[in-house]
């Protein structure tokens, strides 16, 4: 390649390869089995002219040595792992794997020569691989022909891998060089010695036969007498020369001579020579003799050192580039035992290493050889990496971080903030110890639940690591409140029917948010597999767990398959499915929420009996009860069809779903708020608003409906309770705007909408705004949109799912999209090639995003997806709840706190506890609430009294039971006798009677705003008994037949009512009984005197 070079070369049978100036191995010749290593095609006319590089040899690793045999090729690596490839029939690849498997490019994995072993040599023959390992030992594998292999067993019996057990070298023996040959193998030893194994046809042996047809598995040591002897350049097996005229050619190297007569060759070379064959002659008595000798002239073994044995770096700093010093030969290649640690190279051209090492580790003692064709050399070098001594800070500016902690709240884990230059921990302590329940980590991570409460106080933590230690403190203070609860005012006095002012609250949050971590990873995958799926709807506890309700398929298809309601729940890390509701046909379109109490409520279409069903497990024992609520008659089967159910904030069930009306489609609401479950049409009757309904509840229980017109408008429409009193209007007008509306309130009770426009193109759009009052703009455009879902997490941002049908046919495999703009505008995410059908969504308390959805008509399977939260952590949004329940009328707004409303009965004065929750944590306050109805019963004694006489006042008595009203004001039915006076501010009668009165009976009320209490009265007034009477005159003498002057008499004390006299007075003359007069004309003689007793009478006697 341009700029490269070659630094070592083999040539096997048809092919050569050559290691690199870059570490790369580049091949060329014939690649019939693979052996160029470039994952190009093999075979017979499989070839290459020129050098073409191999493929990758592992990430970050280079060559350092290739041996080629007859089709396979390998290569020393720098780590000192082992890779071949090429032709395995003999399983000389030593991958462990079947034989006959070749491989055209170099492995993933290199070869097991042992627990930690590496290579520092390696050889290729025939059909075997042989290497020299780390500590010496030999390994040979592949073809066993002839005992090539040296391993001491039965010949022919081939291996795939390097055995556990090394080639046997002697007692304390280790190889320092090795070849492998075609059918043999040989090594030299430690102690000079050599051996050879395998076939031995020709004396390759070199164990003293020259012709042997034998062959050796275990290796035996060159000698006899057909060795070299170095001593006298000749055989030992021939006659010596002697009296020969001797030359030589080529020249030999400075320093060696050819001794005449004898022609030895003797002296001590001075300079170096490669191999080369030279050509001697020996004229003896006329007889010319000539006989070849091969001679090399290598280096002085090298003498290599560093300038240091031991060496300490730091993690993460660049070292300082060790060349190494040699006084001996000179190197022409280096080796090291082992890898040196992460990040530092060792160089094998030159024996440098340097790097940056990036791992802590303990001191470790590494073997480094330089080798020449004389000998070799090592030394040992001890490195030690650790890390950079900590410094960090729980704050990125390095100021005390401040951490308010919930009791019994598992917190997101504080992690350190590693500063400039530091390392991190590798142990912790702090001081003082942990608020109980806190755990800190080995590299001074805080987590845990604290368990107990703790005073605010600064704590010291100090991380220690192998490169010195650091401290930072941090303030932890734990409450058993999540915030400030501010209520007012804290107690209110109201009257059953009338306004109450409103009862506020006030809540901010102290724990510290100091975290967020997603539960949940972005996928999507099938929970169930059962068929084609009419619906969903889901739902999650705070615990995690997941339930998803739907309409299950049991039988049939197209029109005729039948559903029913079943619910899938996910727990313990696994899904599990019951039916609810196995009626034939049923389930449909469900819509599902949870209660306060963990309980279930589902709402959903019976086909065959076009009936609105209702299934729910807040029952004494958690069984499920069914019921039916409505009449419903659509066929839920079309895609408009929807049902919609709500609780509110003391467990009442909301329910919307459509009904036909005349030739159009009303929407009807079902709820229990009056204790049992009753049905209106809310909806214009003559306007078609049934159509793609969502449902949502306020902060003050106010409900909020989206819904499309059809049917003249194709508009978004709009419907609200919030008055008292069902309103709607229309959102956004045009040409069909308002199909698949999904409805929902944000922190702030912004009524948001997201709904399709339906054309050829199906754009997303979303409306925001209250009643009056409305912004509407585009999600996006060109989406093929349907089945929308949305929802709104704690920071306000909207997390959409969409169905994109790509071209409009809405047919099949289809894409699942979702768009949210926690970023500030759009973004699009695909989350499902095949799904988004029947979605519906809902986010969690951590903000991560759930979606049940299906992916009709692909494989009929109802689906779960998951999306991690925006990563901007969650803003706590505080929900009120109050125990006991209010009075009926009254309201607690559960996003804001305010209690308002009208009280439809009386509350006895009752002290309410409010807890606030916002993320995870609760808190708490009190407010006494007291409603009082009409006065209590109310009564007074009877009167009885005299004319002339005051009469003792008479006070009421007013009954209370903690419920009774106050009076206002004081009633009766008619005026009193004279005299006496009915006092209108407090009902007390009092006064002089001036009439007698018998026995008369006066209604009187007592009055407040609630309404009035009554009672009667009975009032006798008796009159004054009369004390004298007195005649004009006590004697009367008349005349017979003479008119009298007429008598009355006059009286003292009481009025007489009538008048009586014994004896009868005489003929002529009467006595008046109203008045007591006497008058008359006497008609008989009475000359006697005769005394009367006359009587003046009244009721008093």
């Amino acid at each position: 390649g341009t700029g490269r070079t070659a630094v070592a070369i083999s040539a096997g049978y048809d092919h050569t390869c050559a290691v690199l100036d870059n570490g790369s191995i580049a091949c060329w010749g014939w690649n019939n089995y693979g052996q160029l290593g470039h994952g190009g095609p093999t075979g017979s006319s499989s070839s290459a002219s020129s050098p073409i590089v191999t493929n990758s040899l592992g990430a970050g690793r280079t060559a350092v040595a290739v041996s080629t045999g007859y089709y396979h090729t390998c290569a020393l690596l720098d780590n000192g792992e082992v890779k071949c490839w090429g032709y395995d029939g003999q399983g000389q690849l030593g991958d462990g794997g079947s034989t006959n498997t070749n491989t055209n490019t170099p492995p993933s994995s290199a070869i097991n020569l042992g627990t930690g072993r590496t290579a520092v040599s390696i050889s290729v023959g025939q059909y075997h691989t042989c290497a020299i390992l780390d500590n010496g030992d030999a390994k040979c594998w592949g073809s066993d022909g002839n005992g090539r292999l040296g391993d001491g067993g039965s010949t022919n019996t081939n291996i795939n891998a390097p055995s556990s057990t090394p080639i046997n070298l002697g007692t304390g023996r280790t190889a320092v060089a090795l070849a492998a040959g075609g059918k043999h193998t040989c090594a030299i030893l430690d102690n000079g010695v050599a051996k050879c194994w395998g076939a031995d046809f020709d004396g390759q042996l070199g164990n003293g036969g020259f012709i042997t047809n034998n062959y050796q598995t275990s290796p035996v040591t060159v000698t006899g007498g057909n060795t070299w002897d170095s001593s006298t350049g000749v055989n030992t097996g021939m006659v010596s020369v002697s009296g020969a005229t001797c030359a030589i050619s080529p020249s030999l190297p400075t320093g060696m001579s050819l001794t005449s007569g004898t022609c030895t060759i003797t002296g001590m070379p001075t300079v170096t020579a490669v191999n080369a064959t030279y050509t001697i002659w020996a004229n003896v008595s006329g007889t010319s003799y000539s006989g070849q000798i091969y001679i090399e002239v290598g280096l002085n073994a090298p003498d290599i050192s560093y300038s240091s044995s031991t060496y300490t770096y730091t993690k993460g700093s660049t070292i300082t580039t060790l060349n190494p010093t040699n006084v001996g030969g000179e190197v022409t290649t280096w080796a090291i035992n082992a890898t040196l640690p992460s990040g530092l190279t060792f160089g094998t051209s030159n024996g440098t290493i340097w790097g940056t090492p990036d791992t802590v580790t303990a001191a470790t003692t590494y073997t480094i050889w330089a080798n020449n064709s004389a000998d070799s050399n090592s030394t040992t070098i001890t490195f030690t990496v650790n890390d950079p001594a900590p410094y960090f800070s729980y704050t990125s500016d390095g100021s005390a971080r401040v951490l308010s902690l919930y009791l019994n709240q598992t917190i997101n884990p504080v992690t350190p903030i590693t500063l400039f230059g530091g390392g991190l921990p590798t142990s912790c302590s702090a001081s003082p110890s942990l608020p109980s329940g806190l755990i800190l980590s080995p590299s001074c991570v805080i987590s845990g639940t604290p368990n107990a409460t703790a005073s605010g106080a600064f704590y010291s933590i100090t991380g220690t690591n192998t490169g010195g230690s650091h401290s930072d403190s941090i303030y932890i203070l734990v409450v058993a409140f999540g915030g400030s609860l501010t209520i007012t005012p804290t107690s209110r006095e109201g009257e059953v029917n009338s306004t109450l002012a409103d009862i506020t609250m006030s809540y901010t949050h102290q724990i510290s948010n100091y975290g967020w971590t997603s539960g949940v990873s972005n996928a999507s995958g099938v929970v169930n597999n059962a068929g084609t799926v009419a619906g969903s709807d889901i739902v999650t506890w705070d615990n995690g767990d997941v339930a998803i309700a739907w309409a299950r398929p049991i039988y049939g298809s197209g029109s005729t398959v039948s559903h029913v309601l079943a619910l899938s729940t996910y727990s313990g890390g696994s899904w599990s499915t019951q039916d609810i509701d196995t009626a034939s046909r049923t389930g449909y379109k469900p819509s599902m929420e949870i209660d306060k109490d963990g309980a279930l409520h589902i709402a959903y279409i019976d086909r065959d009996n076009t009936r609105l069903r209702y299934a729910t497990n807040a029952t004494p024992t958690g069984a499920w009860s069914l019921s039916t609520l409505d009449e419903s008659s659509p066929d839920p089967n079309n895609d408009w069809v929807r049902t919609g159910l709500v609780l509110d904030s003391r467990g009442y069930v909301h329910v919307i779903h459509p009904v036909q009306g005349s030739g159009v489609w009303l929407l009807n609401y079902t709820t229990n708020v009056s204790g049992s479950f009753v049905s209106t049409t809310i909806t214009d009757t003559t306007a078609d608003d049934g159509k793609y309904a969502s449902l949502a509840i306020a902060g003050d229980d106010s409900l909020h409906i989206s819904v499309y017109r059809d049917t003249g408008g194709s508009d978004l429409r709009y419907y609200t309770d919030e008055t008292g009193v069902w309103t709607n209007e229309t959102v956004h007008t045009g040409n069909n705007y308002g199909k698949d509306s999904a409805i929902a309130l944000n922190s702030k009770d912004e009524v948001v909408i997201v709904y399709r426009r339906d054309d050829a193109n199906d754009d997303i759009h979303m409306s925001v705004g209250n009643r009056g009052s409305w912004t509407s703009s585009l999600v996006a455009q060109n989406r093929y949109a349907s089945w929308l879902s949305m929802a709104i997490d704690s920071n306000d941002d909207v997390h959409i799912s969409s169905h994109s049908a790509g071209t409009g046919s809405y047919c099949c495999n289809k894409d699942m999209e979702y768009f949210t703009n926690a970023s500030g505008s759009w973004v699009m995410t695909r989350l499902d090639q095949i799904g988004g059908e029947h979605a519906a969504m809902i986010i969690d308390s951590n903000d991560d995003v759930h979606i049940a959805h299906s992916d009709i008509p692909a494989g009929n399977d109802l689906k779960y997806a998951t999306v991690q939260g925006s990563g901007k952590g969650l803003t706590a949004r505080p929900v009120f709840t109050v125990t006991p329940d209010l009075p009926d009328g009254l309201v607690l707004n559960w996003k804001n706190g305010t209690v308002s409303g009208t009280p439809t009965e009386v509350h006895g004065n009752t002290t309410h506890t409010v807890t606030v929750t916002a993320l995870g944590a609760t808190t708490q306050g009190t407010f006494t609430l007291h409603i009082t109805g009409a006065p209590g019963d109310i009564a007074y004694a009877d009167i009885s009294g005299t004319v002339g006489f005051a009469i003792t006042p008479a006070t009421p008595t007013v009954s209370t039971n903690g419920t009774t009203g106050s009076v206002t004001s004081w009633a009766i039915n008619a005026p009193l006798p004279s005299g006496l006076t009915f006092e209108t501010s407090n009902g007390t009668i009092w006064g002089t009677p001036s009439v007698v009165v018998s026995g008369a009976v006066f209604t009187i009320w007592a009055n407040n705003s609630v309404g009035p209490s009554s009672t009667t009265v009975n009032i006798t007034i008796g009159d004054v008994g009369v004390t004298a009477i007195t005649y004009p005159s006590e004697n009367i003498t008349l005349t017979l037949y003479h008119t009298m002057t007429t008598a009355t008499p006059s009286t003292t004390g009481g009025t007489a009512t009538t008048w009586g006299i014994s004896p009868s007075l005489p003929s002529g003359m009467s006595f008046d009984s109203a008045t007591g007069a006497i008058s008359g004309t006497p008609e008989n003689l009475q000359t006697t005197a005769v005394t009367y007793t006359v009587w003046a009478n009244n009721s008093a006697g």
